[in-house]
């Protein structure tokens, strides 16, 4: 059986079912790679992606755990809504990876990590650089631990350089 389509001008023609299979299956098939296509550009433009070396001379802490002085290196992953740090030591082993927050402030001019010190202990609390801001989540229990009283906190920032 044939089927009938008719033209703006009012005449027929007629497509084989055989025929009309394979035009349907191919403008699906285009149409899901034209789809696949859109989405992974969306996906890759939509992510950002940056990386600091900094020499840090006193022991700290990121997220739960504790580090001791070195130097290390720092990739921060930005997609429109959320950030994720990930810290690596100088052979590039993982030793840590936390969603951090944008903060929206100004970026400043020089790149630094923020230090939150409580007793003898510093948590790192900020990464700033040119591009964009970012607040790091401190562990307030590790923080408690730190201090016998009811210490302040002060705050102490080291130079990063980016890679």
């Amino acid at each position: 059986m044939m089927e009938k389509f008719s033209e703006q001008n009012g005449s027929e023609f007629c497509i084989s079912p055989r025929r009309y299979s394979h035009m349907k299956k191919f403008i699906q098939f285009i149409s899901f790679v034209f789809i696949a296509v859109v989405f992974s550009v969306v996906a890759v433009s939509a992510q950002s992606s940056q990386k600091f070396k900094a020499e840090i001379p006193f022991d700290f802490a990121v997220g739960k755990n504790t580090y001791s002085a070195g130097t290390y290196n720092v990739r921060v992953v930005k997609s429109s809504t959320v950030a994720v740090l990930t810290l690596s030591d100088q052979t590039g082993k993982e030793l840590e990876r936390i969603s951090v927050s944008p903060t929206g402030t100004v970026p400043e001019a020089q790149s630094l990590f923020t230090f939150i010190r409580s007793g003898d202990k510093r948590f790192l609390s900020k990464i700033t650089c040119a591009e964009a801001s970012y607040d790091v989540p401190v562990s307030h229990s590790k923080m408690r631990e730190a201090v016998a009283g009811p210490a302040p906190a002060v705050k102490a920032a080291v130079p990063i350089s980016s890679m």
